[in-house]
């Protein structure tokens, strides 16, 4: 039997399945997926449209490899451009297979499903859970969450505030991650 030595390097890409191709997010997940796939990442996502779609095709375009983990209900509707899909029964397995083996974390703006993947994240390496890798939110969209513990520093102290990180652009998260 031949063992594969190669170390595969994940990177979880999160955000709303709303933005479409005109718009700037999905630009900035297309060229960031784009980018990592050229450093040799494979990229995973939700597996449905929107940042997840730009990420996918950010991916193949760059000759690279995405999977999309998606649950079985919305499977029937066919959104995945991912060749590599994982349909899964559970959001909690979803969500463990999107965290799992990853080496950074980058959040686009969403709602409640995204605002559960970057709090689970946030929260497993605040217990020691997980590695520290980045977690890194694109743009402003997720700060005002972050005021509100901020201003509160009763629940949050300031080492759990630091695992969040703030970019503006592509570059800036691709530096980030890279260094």
């Amino acid at each position: 039997m031949k063992i594969n030595m190669k170390q595969e390097k994940y990177i979880s890409i999160f955000g709303s399945y709303k933005p479409k191709k005109e718009d700037e997010e999905y630009s900035a997940a297309y060229k960031l997926s784009f980018e990592l796939t050229k450093k040799g990442y494979i990229i995973k996502n939700g597996g449905g449209p929107g940042i997840m779609e730009a990420s996918t095709l950010g991916a193949k375009d760059a000759g690279g490899e995405s999977i999309g983990y998606i649950l079985d209900f919305y499977s029937r509707y066919g959104i995945t451009e991912n060749k590599n899909t994982v349909v899964c029964n559970s959001l909690f397995k979803r969500l463990q297979l999107l965290i799992e083996n990853s080496s950074a974390f980058i959040l686009f703006s969403g709602g409640t499903g995204t605002l559960a993947e970057l709090a689970l994240v946030w929260e497993l390496m605040n217990k020691g859970l997980l590695n520290k890798f980045p977690i890194i939110c694109y743009g402003d969209y997720w700060k005002p969450v972050f005021e509100i513990f901020k201003n509160n520093p009763f629940y949050v102290n300031k080492s759990t505030l630091d695992l969040i990180d703030f970019k503006d652009s592509v570059d800036e998260i691709i530096s980030e991650i890279l260094k």
